[in-house]
């Protein structure tokens, strides 16, 4: 029952959720005046683009070529049976996509990370999603609906970018103000650190790149903890002279909490905050 449970999920979420979501975002951004007027021309721009172009292909006088055409982007000129094979080919490559994700116990999710199990599902819910939309009788009303869709995943797409960049610009501060104030760390450090104002970097990831910067290649001689999230859970303990060992899919980490340095980070600001054996602060 709950197998059954979550291919049904699985699949409003991959095949219309996807979909729905850019439309009920768009004003949820958090953008600056700019790049929110930035998105919003992008938006009209590629649904007018989109929507143009289509019409053209969609007219009448149109000739051979455009009857294929649209054929092929909007079903317009499919045989009942092609249609039809379109769905059950969607429906076919959508189920052996899910497969290896319900098999490992996972699901499609929007956050992060988990929305990498999103990615197999793309090829199959967009011919579905083309499959539904060709069987809408009026033409004018595929057309425009192919337009929104475009153009709204268009403006998600640039939000997205722009998390993206936001995060990049973050990172980059962060290392930028840790090689500057912090030449140098001894073997075996665990940073522990406030949880950062970014989406699409764990400390997990950002382990890497701080290695590369101060550790010899191919050696793991620090690990970056957001202190919140691994604090009793990853790092059991941080009492001093606790032994702490992580195998990081490599390269094993091997540090002691006698050797913890608390670093603060903000855009502007970061405080490293050493705490001595003695325990005074």
């Amino acid at each position: 029952m709950l197998f059954i449970n979550n291919v049904f999920l699985s699949f409003w979420r991959t095949v219309f959720q996807a979909w729905l979501n850019p439309f009920l975002n768009v004003g949820l951004t958090g953008f600056g005046p700019l790049t929110l007027t930035l998105m919003l021309v992008l938006l009209i721009v590629t649904i007018l683009i989109v929507g143009i172009y289509l019409f053209i292909l969609s007219a009448e006088d149109g000739g051979k070529s455009n009857a294929t055409a649209r054929a092929a982007v909007l079903g317009g000129d499919l045989s009942h049976s092609n249609i039809n094979n379109m769905g059950l080919l969607g429906l076919i490559l959508w189920g052996l996509a899910g497969g290896a994700v319900w098999v490992s116990g996972n699901m499609p999710q929007f956050n992060f990370s988990m929305d990498r199990f999103m990615l197999p599902f793309m090829l199959g819910s967009s011919i579905l999603l083309a499959y539904l939309i060709s069987l809408i009788k009026n033409q004018k009303t595929q057309i425009i609906l192919v337009a929104l869709l475009v153009g709204f995943a268009g403006s998600r797409q640039f939000q997205l970018e722009d998390a993206y960049r936001r995060d990049w610009l973050t990172q980059k501060q962060l290392f930028w103000q840790m090689t500057e104030r912090i030449p140098n760390f001894e073997k075996g450090t665990i940073l522990l650190v406030n949880d950062f104002p970014v989406t699409y970097f764990s400390d997990n990831s950002l382990s890497g790149p701080l290695n590369w910067i101060y550790s010899p290649p191919q050696q793991m001689n620090l690990i970056l903890y957001y202190a919140s999230f691994r604090v009793g859970k990853t790092l059991p303990s941080v009492e001093p002279g606790q032994p702490h060992e992580l195998y990081y899919i490599g390269p094993t980490f091997y540090g002691n909490t006698s050797n913890i340095i608390a670093v603060l980070f903000s855009a502007t600001e970061l405080l490293p905050c050493i705490r001595p054996r003695s325990g005074r602060e």
